[in-house]
C-alpha cells in the first residue's frame, strides 16, 4: 500500500514540475521530428512540404496528410481529437536551421463555424519577448504578443473563448540563421 502511494505521489511532482503533460520540454532535433517521422525526410527551410517549424495546440502533436484527391503531401498538420475551447499552443523549431533568435506571427481562422459567426485573428510575435517552445494561451496570449481582429485590424486584449468549429493556426517564422520566413500550420476542432 505504501509503494502505491509514494508512486503516485512521485507521478504528482512529476506532472507538477514539467515533466508530464502540456507543459513538458518538447525539442525536436534534425533526426526526430514530425517531418521525418512522417516519411518526408529532413526539415528544410526551402521546401515548405519539410517544414522546420510545428505548433501544438494542447499539448498535441498532429499528423501529416496528403491530399486524396492529387496525393500531394499537406503543409498543415491536423489533430485528431477535439481541444479545449480555451486551447494553449506552442511554436516548436529546430535551432539548428532556423537559429536562436527566432519571431513569428501567427493567424487563428475558424473554419465553417456552427454558430455562423467568423474567428479570424492576427498575433504579432513581439520580438525579444516571444520565445518558441513557450507555452502561451490563445484565449489569452499576454504581452509576448499583439493581438488584432480581423479584417478591422482592431488591437483587443484578448480573443476568448472559442465556439465549438474547425480552425486553422498558422504562423509564418523566422529566424536570425535564414534570410526567408518558414510556415507552419495546424487545423484542429473545438468540439462542443
Amino acid at each position: 500500500m505504501r509503494r502505491v502511494y509514494w508512486v503516485g505521489v512521485l507521478l504528482v511532482g512529476a506532472y507538477l514540475l514539467g515533466g508530464c503533460g502540456a507543459n513538458r520540454h518538447i525539442r525536436y532535433t534534425m533526426v526526430d521530428n514530425p517531418t521525418t517521422r512522417a516519411g518526408r525526410g529532413e526539415p528544410s527551410t526551402d521546401d515548405e512540404r519539410r517544414p522546420a517549424a510545428w505548433i501544438l495546440v494542447d499539448g498535441k502533436e498532429g499528423e501529416f496528410r496528403t491530399d486524396e484527391q492529387t496525393g500531394i503531401p499537406q503543409i498543415q498538420w491536423f489533430i485528431e481529437k477535439p481541444v479545449s475551447s480555451t486551447p494553449t499552443f506552442r511554436l516548436v523549431v529546430i535551432p539548428e536551421l532556423l537559429g536562436e533568435n527566432v519571431n513569428a506571427n501567427f493567424a487563428l481562422q475558424g473554419d465553417n463555424l456552427p454558430s455562423g459567426e467568423s474567428v479570424f485573428y492576427g498575433l504579432a510575435g513581439v520580438a525579444g519577448t516571444f520565445q518558441p517552445g513557450t507555452v502561451y494561451s490563445l484565449a489569452d496570449p499576454g504581452p509576448a504578443f499583439i493581438v488584432t481582429k480581423q479584417p478591422q485590424k482592431t488591437e483587443v486584449e484578448s480573443i476568448g473563448a472559442l465556439p465549438p468549429g474547425d480552425y486553422v493556426l498558422a504562423a509564418s517564422v523566422e529566424g536570425d540563421a535564414v534570410d526567408k520566413k518558414v510556415l507552419a500550420a495546424t487545423r484542429f476542432t473545438v468540439a462542443e
